[in-house]
């Protein structure tokens, strides 16, 4: 087995099979000699196969937990694909869903994660979630990774939802709090508060902790097989806890996003510099928007464009087909994909050759994903997971404006801050709480020549070293105006002291005698 298979392998897929059993029909018509074909048809070589979905029920004759009904008597369907894939060459990656789990949930009340008001998941939603702090639910899910090894033979798995989908108060994450911090987990979202922004940070060392668990027992058991978490919420609110601990268990990143392709420029960028190892995955549906519109397909040309986007980032797609709750799929569907993958196909022998390059880097930091102006919020309240992110808003701005001017540009992160040294220009977007390695990176940067653009929250004590101003916090108003100056007239261009910018937000207040040209006052 080669564990640089996804190094040369860059034409995958998967299809999603979230479907439970209730009804006999379902999946009863799934043939894995129909799909075989329809893989080669694609040109695919990296396929990605599910062997238990978010519903729980296992594709394999499991001994803890459910297998399919759909699978019993015919208990050797998933291996018989397996099987088929590699004898033409095609590497696999094994599904599996970590955290979102309905028959774990349903048979284990007690490994639930609870929120606030003691309330599991499926009092309102479609998915049972398991709390990676509970260690029967951790064995659990180390007998099913023993078991899924000894079955099929496979060059990686892929852990999806490997994330906090809530702020979890079960009795576990309870008692885990109390003995590593003391007392009670912090029921009020303020990140001005001590306790808060401990919590914050356990949060994300005890989803690491847990996705680094699931990638060790994989590899106790193939220690040649590449492992992978879900990375998609790496871009998405704190609530989530994803920063760089899941790549940090991952031996690349592999994630699905379904932004179109804006979201994508940005997200293959991000994930550029994030991964551990190149190329990175960016994986998409060929549906329209998402799955969700399950038979409404992408054009050739919205196809096209993603593949070819992310082969250019040096990052390899994963197309995501959704089956069809009886077991069929849309073969039309893989006569497009063998098309387009025809056509890439040729550009395959570039790849990997040098790097990504730029001038321009916008910072991302990747545990900043929070309104730090948003305090005193109850856990419970609406605004827990769904607050703004001024920081990573004004990232995706300054990309916009800098796709637009076709600038070449990057995304460094606060993970791998030497990246910075590579820069002649370096974005701050409203970066929050930027701890003091962060600060001494970017002012040592700026002190041999490199140049900064700051904004919002992004370290006072900076503003106070290269401008000699002092940072005073916001306005109270969030509309703000800026006049401009006599020195700002190309920059304003038909703005005036009379009729000045505004702006829909509120602004920085400064104050001192500043080193350099002031471009406009509030007003």
């Amino acid at each position: 087995m080669n564990n640089y298979w996804y190094k040369n392998k860059i034409r995958r897929t998967l299809l999603d099979m979230h479907i439970d059993d209730w009804n006999d029909d379902f999946l009863s018509k799934f043939d894995p000699e129909v799909y075989f074909r329809a893989l080669q048809t694609a040109e695919v070589n990296a396929p990605m196969i599910y062997i238990q979905s978010h519903v729980g029920l296992c594709y394999w004759p499991t001994k803890i937990g459910r297998m399919h009904k759909a699978f019993r008597g015919r208990e050797q369907m998933m291996r018989h694909l397996f099987d088929l894939c590699h004898s033409a060459d095609m590497d696999v990656i094994a599904y599996y869903s970590n955290i979102f789990n309905n028959w774990a949930y349903d048979e284990h009340p007690e490994w639930r994660m609870l929120d606030i008001n003691g309330k599991g998941s499926r009092s309102t939603g479609r998915y049972g979630q398991c709390c990676p702090n509970n260690m029967a639910y951790r064995q659990f899910v180390s007998t099913q990774i023993s078991e899924f090894c000894d079955y099929f033979e496979f060059e990686g798995v892929f852990f999806d939802m490997s994330f906090w989908p809530m702020v979890c108060y079960c009795k576990e994450c309870k008692a885990r709090w109390a003995n590593e911090i003391g007392g009670e987990i912090p029921a009020v979202i303020d990140w001005r508060d001590i306790r808060w922004q401990q919590f914050s940070k356990k949060r994300y060392e005890w989803m690491g902790e847990f996705a680094q668990f699931s990638t060790n027992e994989v590899k106790k058991h193939k220690p040649d097989c590449s492992v992978e978490h879900q990375y998609a919420l790496s871009l998405d609110s704190w609530l989530y806890g994803v920063n760089e601990n899941l790549s940090i268990a991952s031996d690349y990143i592999g994630t699905d996003r379904y932004g179109g392709l804006s979201e994508q420029s940005f997200a293959c960028k991000a994930w550029y510099n994030l991964t551990q190892n190149q190329p990175f995955q960016y994986m998409t549906s060929r549906c329209y928007p998402n799955l969700v519109e399950h038979t409404t397909n992408k054009s050739m040309d919205q196809l096209r464009l993603t593949i070819m986007m992310t082969l250019m980032h040096n990052g390899a797609t994963l197309i995501i087909d959704a089956i069809d709750p009886t077991g069929t799929f849309d073969e039309r569907v893989y006569q497009k994909l063998g098309e387009i993958f025809g056509e890439t196909k040729l550009y395959e022998k570039y790849f990997k050759r040098g790097e990504m390059s730029y001038d321009v880097g916008v910072y991302f930091k990747l545990d900043g994903k929070m309104d730090i102006e948003n305090n005193e919020v109850p856990v419970d309240s609406t605004e827990a997971g769904n607050s703004s992110m001024p920081s990573y808003e004004a990232l995706n701005g300054a990309a916009v404006s800098l796709r637009k001017h076709h600038i070449p540009f990057s995304v460094v992160n606060n993970w791998k801050l030497e990246l910075i040294d590579k820069l002649s220009i370096l974005v701050l977007p409203d970066v929050p709480d930027m701890e003091m390695r962060e600060i001494e990176a970017v002012a040592e940067f700026v002190r041999k020549g490199g140049k900064l653009y700051m904004s919002g929250h992004s370290a006072p004590s900076l503003l106070q070293e290269i401008f000699d101003v002092q940072w005073n916090g916001l306005t109270e108003e969030n509309i703000t105006y800026l006049a401009p100056t006599e020195a700002s007239e190309v920059v304003f261009d038909e703005f005036t002291k009379q009729y000045p910018l505004v702006m829909f937000e509120k602004a920085v207040k400064i104050s001192g005698k500043p080193k350099g040209e002031i471009l406009a006052t509030l007003t």
